[in-house]
């Protein structure tokens, strides 16, 4: 089932451009909020009272400061939270992929692959029912294997979705939401076979072979401390989150219900609408221990959340207690086009909007939004350059990677693989 894809099926990898990082214009002005390291907190202190202290007072009690010497002692100071952006590639019209619909990684955990050259990404394509593997190296700029897993000449899948890493392995296989049914691709030879559901549509738990679905669309795995490894499934079509046991043989039914709405709760009143993409909360959170109620400790436990998007609207399901949670954000136009999280060690999320085709970073605990580019527009095909100016495609989907402090952003309207390098501050 797996081949290499023919030159003329391939991506196009253009050459790297050199990224200029000489020059901090536009910092303050591509973002909210200004970041700092923690050691150069003091000493910019320091410099802002000496600034202070060169200005008179001009007798009403208020020192008057030229805006342009204090943007210059913050950005001295400041680190920008996006270095640069780099084109991966871009697909060639003729390739599988026109149309990037899911990215993921097939690595197990957040360093290179078992071949150690790189990342390896998983790319779908509803449109044109392919999945692919896209290496890519160290150094992150140029792609060294593509591998056709499915596509039209060898067909299997209908219309591939959601991803997600089979948790029992370590060998690169991956979960794929197709439609009515969930596959499994395994990592070593490339075999594909349908794991959970079949062909036809409905809405009935029990094993993976009686369970049915109606257009699975966003995958999470994990290893459940009781259940072992099991993977969640968004049921888009029936309007529930799913999730199945592997090491049980069982599909069961979380949250939702018969028809579509917004309603926090547990199973048999929470309901949902659309949901398509979902997330694991891999941040810290603050835990109540010992016997002072009032007490709490910042602990690095990998809490069993996961973060749904709804027609735009954010939602946590609590494993551990089995109820739905709306997470509060400002009122925005732009929400209801937010596509596919992914969430960063620092506990915040990382997601593109539709609309704008901009990639915002959210505080889920404080629903502070933060967009880190702001092109509205389809821009020219770029190599690289800095997310200031970068103008990205639309995107449906990214994919991040710890050890390069770096996200892969899809884009569905170019086909195209964008690198984002972000700064260790948001990790």
């Amino acid at each position: 089932m797996s081949q290499t894809a023919d030159p003329d099926m391939t991506w196009r990898a253009p050459a790297p451009a050199a990224v200029d990082r000489s020059s901090d214009d536009g910092l303050l002005s591509s973002c909210g909020v200004v970041y700092f390291k923690r050691d150069a907190r003091d000493k910019l202190c320091a410099e802002i009272s000496q600034t202070l202290g060169r200005y008179s007072d001009s007798g009403t009690g208020t020192v008057a400061i030229p805006i342009k010497d204090l943007l210059e002692l913050i950005a001295a100071y400041a680190v920008s939270p996006v270095q640069y952006v780099t084109t991966v590639c871009q697909s060639n019209p003729k390739s599988h992929l026109h149309g990037i619909g899911r990215i993921g990684t097939t690595n197990t955990g957040t360093g290179s692959d078992d071949s150690g050259t790189g990342t390896t990404l998983v790319l779908t394509s509803p449109n044109q029912s392919a999945v692919e593997l896209l290496r890519i190296s160290r150094a992150g700029a140029m792609m060294s294997v593509v591998t056709a897993v499915c596509s039209r000449d060898f067909p299997f899948f209908w219309r591939p979705r959601g991803l997600a890493l089979d948790p029992r392995t370590n060998d690169g296989s991956f979960f794929v939401g197709d439609v009515n049914r969930v596959c499994r691709v395994s990592g070593s030879d490339g075999a594909v076979h349908v794991f959970a559901g079949q062909n036809d549509e409905g809405r009935r738990d029990g094993t993976c072979q009686e369970a049915r679905f109606c257009e699975c669309s966003g995958l999470a795995s994990t290893i459940d401390p009781i259940l072992g490894p099991v993977v969640y499934v968004c049921d888009f079509g029936n309007y529930l989150l799913r999730r199945i046991e592997i090491k049980n043989d069982r599909v069961s039914t979380l949250a939702g219900g018969a028809e579509s709405g917004c309603v926090d709760g547990a199973l048999g009143t929470s309901r949902l609408s659309g949901v398509e993409f979902c997330c694991w909360d891999r941040g810290p959170h603050l835990a109540r221990t010992g016997t002072d109620s009032d007490q709490l400790h910042q602990h690095h436990h990998q809490q069993q959340r996961l973060y749904l998007v709804s027609h735009g609207i954010f939602r946590r399901y609590d494993c551990d207690t089995g109820l739905l949670h709306t997470v509060p954000l400002p009122p925005s136009t732009d929400r209801n086009h937010f596509a596919g999280p992914k969430c960063l060690p620092s506990g915040k999320l990382i997601v593109p909007c539709v609309l704008t085709k901009i990639i915002y970073v959210i505080d889920p605990s404080t629903g502070q939004i933060q967009g880190i580019s702001k092109s509205v527009a389809d821009g020219p095909f770029v190599v690289s350059g800095r997310l200031e100016t970068f103008q990205f495609g639309l995107c449906m989907d990214l994919e991040v990677v710890d050890d390069e402090c770096a996200i892969y952003v899809a884009e569905y309207s170019t086909g195209a693989v964008r690198r984002v390098q972000l700064s260790d501050t948001y990790f």
